[in-house]
């Protein structure tokens, strides 16, 4: 698993700088040639996107559809979680929330859906883990796919990363043997 300050460098990198719309539609382009992860990546990214303008709305993006056509052997579904409303310490009772997991080669997603809908198929199969690195997950995903393009370099990658002890950007492999 790869470490906070690593998924930190990768969220830094190229695709994190690619804001506006040319660039974005230039972004969309290169994460194409990935195929379906690429799609998904670019789903992630524009879902991460509306979190910060509007709170999360699945509904707005493709997600949820392209994961359904082809999955790239990611695993993912629907749960609901528990979500504390009101104020802090607040003795109000605990109210569901629907939530999307996705099993990442990075690590676990957990995006809220905007309206509580109740549990939607498929029901996701794992623990579902605290998602407060979600937003950085996404954007180091979003830059390893941009860099390597099928699931077997992501993944080969990330191992390279795991396995180095010091965090520099340069090594992470250009390319799977």
């Amino acid at each position: 698993m790869l470490t906070k300050e690593q998924l930190q460098t990768l969220a830094d990198g190229e695709a994190s700088k690619m804001f506006g719309p040319q660039q974005g539609r230039e972004l969309h382009a290169r994460l194409s040639h990935a195929g379906a992860l690429g799609e998904i990546a670019w789903q992630l990214r524009l879902a991460a996107q509306e979190k910060w303008q509007r709170g999360y709305c699945l509904r707005r993006t493709k997600l949820e559809a392209q994961l359904r056509e082809d999955n790239c052997g990611l695993n993912w579904g629907w749960d609901e979680v528990s979500s504390r409303s009101g104020e802090r310490g607040s003795p109000r009772a605990d109210e569901p929330m629907t939530v999307l997991v996705i099993d990442l080669p990075v690590g676990q997603v957990v995006l809220n859906d905007d309206i509580y809908t109740g549990r939607r198929p498929p029901a996701y199969r794992g623990q579902i883990e605290p998602s407060e690195l979600t937003d950085l997950r996404i954007a180091a995903f979003v830059e390893l796919v941009l860099q390597h393009r099928t699931p077997e370099e992501v993944c080969y990658a990330i191992v390279c990363l795991a396995a180095s002890d010091d965090v520099d950007a340069e090594a992470v492999p250009t390319s799977a043997p």
